[in-house]
């Protein structure tokens, strides 16, 4: 299981090397400035189900953590905006495509 978990690791790394230099710069757009149709499907099949997978970690975490944060002034506003909301907001909210 440890040899999966490295060698997945090592090919998201490798798949996604090359978009670190497009993630600094606007996502590509057409001409009317809609996104292009390879933003979409980037979008659609590997950024959407990434940021779903932390919405869903995001949340697991903040449920371990929510006693502690419990007693902190806006801790549980804080981490739950940051640990939920965000992640959840970027998958679901954001029109298809919009990488900003």
């Amino acid at each position: 299981m440890r040899k999966f978990l490295i060698s997945l690791s090592l090919a998201a790394c490798t798949a996604f090397a090359g978009m670190s230099a497009q993630a600094g710069g606007d996502a590509p757009r057409s001409v009317d400035g809609a996104p292009s149709a390879g933003a979409m499907t980037l979008d659609l099949l590997v950024v959407r189900p990434v940021s779903l997978l932390a919405t869903v970690l995001g949340t697991a975490i903040f449920i371990v953590q929510a006693p502690i944060s419990a007693f902190h002034e806006n801790g549980l506003q804080t981490t739950g905006r940051k640990l939920v909301y965000e992640p959840a907001h970027f998958t679901f909210a954001r029109p298809i495509g919009d990488l900003d």
